[in-house]
């Protein structure tokens, strides 16, 4: 709100988080019209949990019709809040560019036209603006398309790579270097935590998802998927990016459960399309 940089060199005063930038601008907007304090950042949180159910919600209503298997989805993710560290509605960027990655992933699954594979490259620019693991999302869609759509997912690569990748060099220009040093070299560097290369599986997927974990196991390994070739084929490469991305956040030392917010949100959908098709 004073208008300083928001990647500086560290001092006493002043050490800068590890997160990429755009949940600090959108919070700070907030901020303007209602006042400095708590609320507007995790009101900007709450907003966008709230979205993430409703675009949850409608992947689902999307494929199957169900309002039932819709709801189902929606709730399941809810009901991995407190798994996924209470996280859903404090001042952090997960939400948000959880938001913006499954709206994105929406508009590149149903869209059909070059706009909206445009915008979906857009969402997914926003969302790695605002936590950089969205990356990890993003390429394998971005591969997929390709595969699935030809020369219309330019539109999407094209998109992403200019507005996402493209303002990377623009920002650690202008922040003398340390953008880089913040969100790409820090996180980089983190130490691993050994333990967690196999109990990730075990204790944050198995233990928390079991059933879910089962119908995705299922549904993506039938040969008849009950929704097409073209459709297993978009979740298996969503699903996998939003499971790196939960992977790698807790692999390194100091990540938290909130890394899972991907994995559960993607769980959700696919364990929901896998109990429409098998009813």
């Amino acid at each position: 709100l004073h208008g300083q940089p928001l990647y500086v060199r560290p001092s006493l005063d002043f050490v800068p988080f590890v997160y990429a930038p755009l949940y600090f601008y959108v919070s700070a907007g907030m901020a303007k019209v209602i006042g400095l304090s708590l609320f507007p950042l995790r009101l900007v949180s709450l907003l966008s949990s709230l979205a993430c159910f409703a675009v949850i919600y409608a992947f689902v209503q999307r494929e199957t019709g169900s309002r039932f298997h819709s709801l189902a989805a929606a709730a399941l993710f809810a009901a991995t809040f407190r798994a996924a560290g209470a996280w859903l509605d404090i001042a952090r960027p997960d939400t948000l560019m959880l938001a913006f990655l499954l709206a994105g992933l929406y508009l590149a699954r149903f869209g059909r036209s070059t706009l909206a594979l445009a915008t979906a490259g857009l969402l997914f620019a926003l969302a790695f603006h605002t936590k950089q693991t969205a990356l990890f999302i993003a390429l394998p869609v971005a591969a997929g398309l390709a595969a699935m759509r030809g020369f219309r997912s330019l539109a999407f690569i094209g998109t992403f790579g200019l507005l996402g990748l493209g303002a990377v060099p623009v920002l650690n220009a202008t922040h003398d270097g340390w953008y880089n040093y913040y969100v790409f070299f820090l996180p980089a560097h983190k130490p691993l935590v050994r333990s967690l290369i196999w109990g990730f599986w075990i204790g944050d997927l198995l233990r928390v998802m079991p059933v879910a974990c089962g119908l995705a196991v299922v549904w993506l390994s039938q040969r008849r998927a009950g929704l097409g070739r073209a459709a297993r084929f978009f979740y298996i490469l969503a699903l996998a990016g939003m499971v790196a991305a939960a992977w790698s956040g807790r692999l390194h030392y100091g990540g938290y459960r909130n890394a899972l917010l991907p994995a559960y949100a993607g769980l959700a959908v696919v364990a929901a399309l896998s109990a429409w098709t098998l009813a």
